[in-house]
């Protein structure tokens, strides 16, 4: 599938909590699962269990070792081609209230030379509300799909980085649970080396 086709056919929101519409889609890899790992890890992201239990537990390591918290809190399960999300990344900036984060899912489909395609989303959690066990976003996405940028920038498992647009993605709205965000509907675009 050329990249012209799936922007012309991929989902361009996640569905989170009651079948709500949730985040809109700004992340795109082209690689495998492997590469894309090794890249975010160099540029300092952490892998963040889809489990929550499994979450809790490395938190808990983590808090009784010493260590920064990294792995903890979880992140919600969203779903894209019905499916929740199969990698969670982040980057911690204040302990359980405040990261850099995405998700991603590996799409059905892949590009001519038989890379999948991997969908994302992300924003950056500006605090906690523990009410409903989720985290208040900023609004600006733009700001953290750029973010992500920057830490791969100067990766050498990545050929290309481009901003895309796509306009089916909403520029403005908000999400599942009613924060609302904003963007330019430009989607990061990260080409992994053959």
């Amino acid at each position: 599938m050329t990249l012209d086709e799936l922007f012309a056919s991929v989902q361009t929101r996640s569905v989170g909590r009651s079948n709500k519409e949730g985040d809109p889609w700004n992340l795109l890899f082209i690689g495998h699962e492997e590469e894309i790992s090794s890249a975010l890890q160099e540029g300092g992201w952490h892998r963040i269990p889809r489990s929550i239990p499994v979450s809790i537990v490395l938190g808990l390591a983590d808090l009784l070792t010493g260590k920064r918290l990294t792995r903890f809190p979880p992140m919600n399960l969203y779903r894209v081609q019905n499916r929740i999300q199969d990698h969670n990344w982040a980057i911690p900036v204040r302990a359980i209230h405040e990261r850099h984060h995405f998700r991603l899912w590996k799409l059905d489909s892949s590009d001519p030379e038989g890379r999948p395609f991997w969908w994302g989303s992300g924003n950056y959690d500006l605090d906690s509300r523990y009410r409903d066990l989720s985290h208040r976003p900023d609004p600006e996405i733009d700001k953290e799909r750029d973010f992500i940028a920057a830490t791969l920038a100067d990766n050498a498992r990545v050929s290309s980085i481009e901003r895309r647009l796509c306009p089916r993605v909403p520029k403005t709205g908000s999400n599942d649970k009613k924060y609302p965000f904003h963007c330019d509907g430009r989607v990061l675009v990260v080409t992994m080396k053959r």
